[in-house]
């Protein structure tokens, strides 16, 4: 065995050390690359702008009527989680006749439920112009109205 290396071998030894270099250098270089490119963002999951979002309001058993808005808006849903008397969402401010400034003898109703409704969601989305009263009839059950 030689101590010398022929010139071939030293040729060899080099250009594998050589290849070893370049590859860590570009390993090094990609990662930088990938670490340091602008990342995308995130994506914003919802069905609404942040100024249009539900306001929610709910019903206790026995719970009567009640003024929920009082200028234009839109009835999102009645959310029924347990039966009771009649539900009704009215497009007005208030349920006295004497006290309206339309002074009519019926009030533009947007929704109703019987006492029957089962439990559930209800879907409306239906725009007021005036506000929303919500008027009950006879026990009512316990339930969730949805607005904005």
């Amino acid at each position: 065995m030689s101590l010398y290396l022929n010139k071939n071998q030293i040729n060899k030894n080099n250009m594998k050390t050589l290849l070893t270099i370049v590859g860590v250098i570009m390993l090094v270089m990609a990662g930088a690359i990938g670490y340091l490119l602008p990342k995308q963002a995130e994506t914003k999951l919802g069905s609404v702008a942040q100024s249009n979002e539900y306001h929610y309001t709910t019903t206790k058993a026995g719970g009567s009527s009640a003024v929920i808005k009082t200028e234009a808006g839109v009835l999102g849903s009645v959310i029924i989680t347990g039966t009771g008397g009649a539900i009704s969402v009215y497009d007005a401010t208030t349920t006295n006749v004497n006290l309206r400034a339309l002074a009519t003898s019926s009030l533009p109703m947007l929704a109703n439920l019987p006492a029957s409704t089962a439990v559930g969601t209800y879907t409306f989305d239906t725009f007021s112009t005036n506000g929303l009263v919500l008027a009950i009839e006879g026990t009512a059950g316990t339930s969730t109205l949805t607005w904005r």
